[in-house]
């Protein structure tokens, strides 16, 4: 059986390739359909804010494909996960939390060094411009550009430009701070995706 966690992963190809064929309702179910199940699974595990705010994503969908036709959901759905992840990354920066990346630098090293709490916070600012930028490019790439060109920016281009600079700041990390443990960029990949959801369940406090 296929896990909802691959479709999510996957779904950026499968509306490049259905926007290309033409096939924009095939993205737009699978997108209702991982809602769904994020619902169910967070209500589940007793999240109710996580289970509210994907409720709210997956009504604002539904209304959406009922005003404007499956493709709307499709088109607009590269902007709202930018928009989304802006949002979780910004809120860590409001006073009386902590930034998002340095939570996960704490979850990774324990007691950071003050220098290092600082760049941390300096990177969780620049994440929160890259996913701005990529709210604006996707809204003006669907508004003006050919289907085949936007697709290929906002479901590809732009998750090549996001590991990119994941593998940029790794490198200025480690030339910055060459005392500090470091395990290569695979490696620091792996922890940050074994550490995610815990992090991001208690991101914010301190």
């Amino acid at each position: 059986m296929v896990k909802p966690q691959w479709l999510v992963a996957a779904l950026p190809l499968l509306i490049h390739v259905a926007a290309v064929q033409d096939l924009l309702w095939v993205p737009t179910v699978l997108v209702l359909g991982v809602l769904c199940w994020g619902v169910v699974e967070a209500f589940l595990k007793r999240r109710s804010s996580v289970g509210l705010a994907l409720l709210a994503a997956l009504v604002s969908g539904v209304l959406l494909v009922i005003a404007q036709g499956f493709g709307a959901l499709a088109f607009a759905f590269p902007s709202l996960i930018a928009a989304t992840l802006f949002l979780v990354f910004a809120r860590t920066l409001l006073p009386g939390r902590t930034p998002l990346v340095t939570c996960f630098a704490r979850a990774i090293e324990g007691r950071l060094p003050p220098e290092v709490e600082a760049y941390t916070r300096t990177v969780t600012v620049a994440w929160c411009w890259f996913f701005l930028f990529v709210v604006v490019e996707s809204a003006l790439l669907a508004a003006f550009a050919p289907v085949a060109v936007w697709s290929f920016v906002v479901n590809l281009l732009n998750y090549g430009l996001a590991l990119g600079l994941f593998a940029a700041e790794y490198h200025v990390r480690v030339a910055r701070f060459p005392g500090r443990p470091h395990r290569g960029f695979l490696g620091f990949l792996r922890q940050l995706a074994s550490l995610g959801h815990g992090v991001l369940a208690n991101e914010g406090t301190r």
